[in-house]
């Protein structure tokens, strides 16, 4: 038993201490010899903490700031955590933090960054000395060394062994002016009294440290001297310091606020350093786009702030937020997702129809915003988490009644093609775009549908590659509109390899050779260049006919490799590549005098939609609804029915109507 007592009171309390504590020092406080090092939390290593210690027995400057840290609790005050004394040494554990001297130069700041820096810390500390003078009737009384700042780029007070009762608070605000000087300068020596101190600030901040090297008599209140700086004109109203008050209350801010905020912040962020951005900003949007009401605009800045973050870190704190939105794709659930969460405050009937229009709006213009903006963050996505949880719903992008999703659908799948399982690629994906190259009302989706083909086609499995890229291909060379024709041809020319020798003379050659006498010259230029360059394999084959074998194993070639990467790309095809690997045909509006019939059908289409919106903000929602649920059931009967879509000639529905407006554009033509 008296063993058992000697081992309980004999063992180390730093074992069952909950924090680690370091062995190495990242700086020390020179002033009172306070090792400064970091720490974790040893149940939760994720938990990071900052450490003060001392190993001289007969100093208690750590313990009072302890007993202090304790008792005193701000937003601005350091966070104690916990301490432990053990063998003459002494552990102050507190929220993960660095010197303010350390924090500036390590941190790469610009000069308009300093400034802005130093305008957000200087409002933090001002505003710690107005609870210290106003509520604790403390003076700090060591402002020189008790400025820390977090990992968040917040600044903070700590260091309060020497605080006392409030007396003035000039001794604290001389003392912030030493800092700044400091800051500034370099030069911790330099008194604030000296004449050509004030020369070495910059001239924003100049009524500000007048302000803190005031006298006894002249000397302003915190709170004053914070009301100054926040009016229009002084050293703390501007951008940074605007935007990261908003956040800290956003809670108490109205939906319309939230929604231009968050607009605005998109273009702000470069202003904040990474610290800030990364470790306030960031957490702040991904807590409130999963809690709050800020609605889609949010996203932007959060995907943009997203780049900043490791792999670990963006799996776990981007990656689910993609995924909730994606689960959303839906068009009347998004619909309804926008109003309920990017709409509220609201109340009387005129606002609530504005209400249903402005989510509508929001979703025509952020849900094709997101589609185009998918490059930014799909290459951190999980093949797993693309399959599972990102596939199936931004399919439903092809189904939309809007043209404009579904194009920037089209687009955006490309970014996932590398990533698709067999089955989504091969067979799911390939009945969605040879319905959408076969039928869809909208020629400059028509066109992207072919020309995403040509960028996806080196992913295709190669068992089916051959069949439907050039079913697709040729199939593009007989659309009434003429980019679409020409993306045909540029598509047929880029993915030359995959095509063998007998599908070149037999099905390549007999539906290029047409478009030689096409109505537009820029479908007949490039004719001729794939027309010469595919006669130009034909003859390299005839006349080589050991390169036959090498020629047709590229046909069957796996793997996913992207069009620049192969190794033998022959010099009449480069031109083709090149086209297929640059951007999407972008549709524009066409001059009164050039419009074609088909162009003029988009035009009414357009204008029937417009009208669409303008009865939803009457409070048409739940009619139009029904009617895309309908009409989406009914695509999905037809897609359902399709083999994979390509080779099936009875695909095309409108082929006689397509030959129709061939003919007239023909005729508009000869006029």
């Amino acid at each position: 038993m008296s063993s058992v007592l000697s081992s309980f009171f004999s063992r180390d309390p730093r074992t069952s201490f909950p924090y680690s504590l370091p062995t190495e020092t990242f700086t020390v406080l020179t002033q009172e010899l306070i090792n400064v090092g970091k720490s974790l939390k040893k149940s939760e290593p994720q938990e990071k903490a900052t450490c003060f210690w001392t190993l001289n027995a007969n100093s208690t400057s750590l313990k009072i700031q302890a007993q202090k840290l304790k008792t005193l609790r701000h937003p601005n005050v350091l966070a104690y955590l916990d301490s432990l004394e053990v063998e003459g040494s002494f552990y102050l554990i507190t929220e993960p933090c660095r010197p303010l001297a350390y924090y500036l130069s390590e941190t790469k700041l610009t000069s308009t960054q300093l400034e802005l820096v130093v305008s957000w810390g200087l409002y933090q500390v001002l505003n710690c000395l107005k609870f210290l003078h106003n509520e604790a009737k403390l003076s700090q009384n060591n402002m020189r060394n008790a400025i820390f700042v977090t990992s968040s780029g917040d600044w903070k007070l700590a260091a309060f062994q020497n605080s006392g009762s409030l007396s003035s608070p000039q001794v604290d605000l001389n003392d912030l002016a030493s800092v700044v000087l400091q800051i500034f300068t370099k030069n911790d020596s330099l008194d604030i009294s000296s004449p050509s101190a004030l020369s070495k600030i910059p001239k924003r901040i100049h009524p500000l440290y007048k302000r803190l090297c005031a006298k006894l008599r002249s000397v302003m209140t915190v709170g004053d001297i914070l009301n100054e700086c926040r009016a229009n004109g002084g050293f703390m109203k501007n951008k940074f310091v605007d935007t990261l008050l908003f956040l800290d209350e956003f809670q108490l801010r109205e939906a319309p606020e939230k929604q231009s905020f968050f607009v605005r912040l998109n273009t702000n962020l470069e202003l904040f350093p990474e610290d800030i951005a990364r470790n306030k900003i960031l957490p702040k949007l991904i807590h409130t786009y999963e809690y709050g009401d800020a609605g889609a605009h949010i996203l932007l800045p959060m995907f943009k702030l997203g780049k900043l973050l490791d792999e670990d870190e963006y799996q776990q704190r981007i990656v689910p937020c993609l995924v909730k939105l994606f689960s959303s794709s839906d068009r009347t659930t998004r619909l309804f997702f926008l109003i309920d969460h990017g709409c509220h405050g609201y109340k009387n009937k005129s606002d609530r129809i504005f209400r249903n229009f402005l989510g509508f709006w929001f979703f025509e213009f952020f849900g094709v915003k997101l589609l185009e903006k998918i490059d930014e963050f799909s290459s951190r996505l999980k093949p797993q988490v693309v399959n599972d949880k990102i596939y199936p719903n931004l399919i439903t992008g092809f189904l939309d009644s809007n043209s404009a999703v579904r194009e920037s659908t089209v687009k955006a799948i490309v970014s996932f093609a590398d990533k698709l399982n067999y089955n989504h690629l091969n067979n799911d994906l390939m009945k969605y775009l040879a319905k959408l190259q076969g039928s869809d009302p909208e020629p400059s989706i028509r066109t992207n549908t072919t020309i995403c083909l040509g960028k996806i086609g080196c992913f295709i499995d190669a068992s089916h590659r051959q069949r439907i890229l050039i079913s697709a291909f040729t199939r593009a060379l007989k659309d009434p509109f003429p980019p679409a024709r020409l993306s045909g041809v540029i598509a047929l020319s880029a993915t030359q390899q995959y095509f063998s020798l007998n599908e070149v003379a037999q099905k390549v050659l007999p539906n290029l050779s047409p478009l030689a006498v096409d109505p537009e010259k820029q479908v007949r230029d490039q004719t001729f260049k794939a027309l010469s360059g595919f006669l130009e394999k034909l003859q390299k084959a005839s006349d080589n006919p050991e390169l036959i074998a090498e020629m047709e194993a590229q046909v069957k070639a796996g793997g996913k490799v992207g069009l620049l990467s192969g190794d033998k790309v022959p010099h009449w095809a480069g031109w083709a590549i090149k086209a297929i690997s640059g951007k999407f045909y972008k549709s524009t509006t066409p001059t009164p005098e050039t419009t074609t019939t088909e162009q003029q059908n988009v035009r009414e289409v357009s204008s029937t939609k417009i009208e669409n919106e303008k009865n939803i903000s009457k409070g048409n929602v739940v009619n139009k609804m029904e009617d895309k649920k309908e009409a989406t059931q009914n695509i999905n009967k037809n897609i359902s029915a399709i083999s994979d879509g390509w080779g099936d000639e009875e695909l095309s529905e409108n082929g006689e109507e397509e030959e129709e407006e061939n003919q007239k554009y023909k005729k508009m033509l000869a006029k």
